[in-house]
């Protein structure tokens, strides 16, 4: 078990760490614009968070890597991007980038620019696409119902605080064996070791 425990910690680490680079950065905000454009330019912030998430974790299980990754945390309304809800409370050290393109109107946020696509795949485009119709029916309060049935949510979740999910419990829950989250960190080292060669 701590052989296990290690090599998730690990892991975590670099997913983590993949995404830090202003490219990602670039990714995670054309991902958020492609879902805003899709609800007429304006979204309510908390089914931008849900959507992004539900559209992450139904990546990671049809092709084992997310859209856009990164921090996520278990809160009293389900699990969320941490770096997205940062950067829309205007908290993230990057919060200069999403400003460019996003505006808030209390709750609501509100396209400004459009930063393009071009970092998104059209497997990613597509899924973005996908989730949002297919929720579209559902408010933003069920919408977030729906994440509360997700066991790394259950499993993380204490009333009243915001506590890390590690990616490997999301994993898990999505059905990976240990192989398979081993297979995940060293496409996860590879994909680190390129983004540092190429944004040095």
């Amino acid at each position: 078990m701590r052989r296990k425990l290690n090599s998730y910690a690990i892991f975590a680490e670099f997913w983590h760490n993949m995404f830090r680079f202003k490219t990602a950065i670039l990714k995670q905000i054309q991902a958020a614009a492609h879902l805003v454009a899709l609800e007429g330019g304006r979204i309510d912030r908390l089914r931008l968070l849900k959507l992004l998430y539900i559209s992450d974790r139904e990546s990671l299980a049809e092709r084992g890597a997310p859209i856009i990754g990164g921090r996520v945390a278990a809160l009293d309304n389900g699990p969320l991007h941490s770096d997205i809800y940062e950067f829309i409370k205007g908290a993230h050290e990057d919060a200069g980038e999403w400003k460019k393109f996003f505006t808030n109107d209390g709750h609501v946020v509100i396209a400004t620019a459009d930063p393009g696509r071009m970092e998104l795949s059209p497997f990613e485009i597509d899924k973005l696409t996908e989730v949002s119709d297919r929720l579209r029916p559902h408010d933003s309060w069920e919408v977030a119902e729906l994440t509360h049935k997700f066991a790394e949510w259950i499993e993380c979740h204490v009333a009243g605080t915001s506590r890390p999910i590690p990616m490997e419990r999301i994993l898990a829950s999505l059905g990976f064996t240990e192989e398979d989250i081993e297979q995940v960190r060293s496409t996860a080292e590879s994909n680190q070791r390129m983004r540092k060669a190429l944004c040095g």
